[in-house]
């Protein structure tokens, strides 16, 4: 009996995990009531968002910061610099997915003379299309790219870029912005 008992719950555990009972019914697709675009210089997007035309859409934009913390027995927690991961990027195939690639291909002669950094930006807007979020990235490269064709209506390209610094601007309700940059080199907050 105890057997029985513990293959139960196993099997329970099992249905849980894996995202439970399945029934016929699906949930109606939700509509995304703001806009994540991308601006990469001399590379058009399909944005028709105004003072954004041209823009390059996301379905995602996922980025990520670390402290390192440190504590050793019987003393103080010790900090280190910030972390700064890789910013990773969702989107479905368009017409710009070509020049993505390309300039994923391209990374690897980023800084010379015949393909100079530029600053990219990541802007993310309410559903008026007013700013709330803008992350200036710094000498930006496509470190990794991928696709794949699990979406339901067009394939997706997920792409990662690094940087060598990054600003982040917010506004707030009154429209006033306010801004933090780190250079990651220098490891200097401004």
């Amino acid at each position: 009996m105890m057997k029985r008992g513990k293959l139960f719950i196993a099997i329970v555990l099992l249905i849980i995990c894996m995202g439970g009972v399945r029934s016929g019914v699906t949930a109606a697709p939700v509509e995304r009531s703001s806009h994540v675009l991308l601006q990469i210089p001399n590379i058009q997007g399909e944005s028709t968002v105004a003072g954004y035309t041209s823009w390059i859409e996301l379905s995602e934009a996922e980025f990520s910061s670390q402290i390192p913390l440190v504590i050793q027995g019987g003393s103080r927690a010790a900090v280190s610099f910030p972390k700064e991961d890789d910013i990773s990027i969702t989107r479905q195939v368009d017409t710009a997915s070509g020049a993505i690639f390309r300039k994923h291909l391209m990374s690897i002669n980023a800084g010379s003379s015949s393909n100079p950094y530029q600053d990219w930006v990541i802007v993310f807007l309410n559903d008026s299309g007013v700013p709330y979020l803008k992350y200036t990235l710094k000498e930006p490269i496509i470190n990794s790219y991928k696709i794949n064709n699990k979406a339901r209506f067009a394939p997706e390209e997920t792409f990662s870029i690094n940087y060598t610094g990054i600003t982040a601007t917010t506004w707030d309700s009154r429209g006033i912005p306010s801004s933090i940059s780190y250079d990651i080199a220098a490891q200097k907050i401004y």
